[in-house]
């Protein structure tokens, strides 16, 4: 089933190691993670900067492997960076929530643009195909910081649940209950429910998500 699967994923270093204690993560550690994602064996496309390549290249020692140069001037080329960044700096906006002053939304001029990017990243990957596979699977390039060494679960019965449950040419995000006691990741609660069309209960995680070519 590896040949159904290919995963997306994508790393730069948008200063994350500069945020205050709780948020801060330096860019070895990810280096480190995403040394671990680049051991599974399954195809990837990798959306990285050049100066990353060789690291790539070391690590998937001839896994089929697919790089797509970015660089961070992409990221700053975000067509809608200039709203992200005015509302980042809102009053309003930073202090609808605790979390939010020091958090890495507020903080990193380039984490929303990137986040924003990952669905486009998927496209691009869905369109070039390179591996010819029916599905796609975004993972975070440090996912082994929040649910361990992807070693221990992409493996071949992973593929074979996943193309099981992608063949319904649904998009599939992993979701948590959330709160929204007065906003919503820093949307304005009932703004959000307004767009929604009912409140919200669960929020979606941007570290893992996926589904066939044509739902993507």
């Amino acid at each position: 089933m590896k040949d159904q699967l290919t995963l997306v994923t994508a790393l730069f270093d948008i200063g994350r190691g500069n945020l205050p204690e709780g948020f801060s993560r330096g860019f070895s550690h990810y280096m480190d993670c995403f040394k671990e994602l680049l051991k599974v064996d399954y195809p990837m496309i990798i959306f990285v900067p050049e100066s990353l390549n060789d690291f790539v290249n070391h690590n998937r020692k001839g896994k089929r492997t697919h790089i797509i140069n970015k660089e961070l001037s992409d990221l700053e080329a975000f067509e809608f960076l200039p709203q992200i960044d005015k509302i980042r700096k809102l009053p309003e906006w930073i202090n609808r929530a605790g979390w939010i002053p020091d958090s890495p939304q507020a903080k990193l001029p380039l984490y929303n643009a990137l986040v924003m990017s990952k669905q486009f990243f998927m496209n691009d990957a869905s369109i070039f195909n390179p591996f010819r596979t029916k599905h796609f699977l975004w993972i975070d390039a440090g996912i082994s910081n929040t649910i361990g060494n992807p070693s221990g679960y992409l493996n071949e019965e992973f593929g074979e649940k996943i193309s099981d449950m992608f063949n319904d040419n649904k998009m599939h995000y992993v979701c948590f209950p959330y709160d929204a006691a007065t906003e919503v990741h820093g949307f304005e609660k009932e703004a959000m429910y307004r767009y929604a069309g009912k409140k919200t209960e669960y929020v979606a995680r941007g570290g893992i998500f996926g589904g066939s070519r044509d739902a993507i």
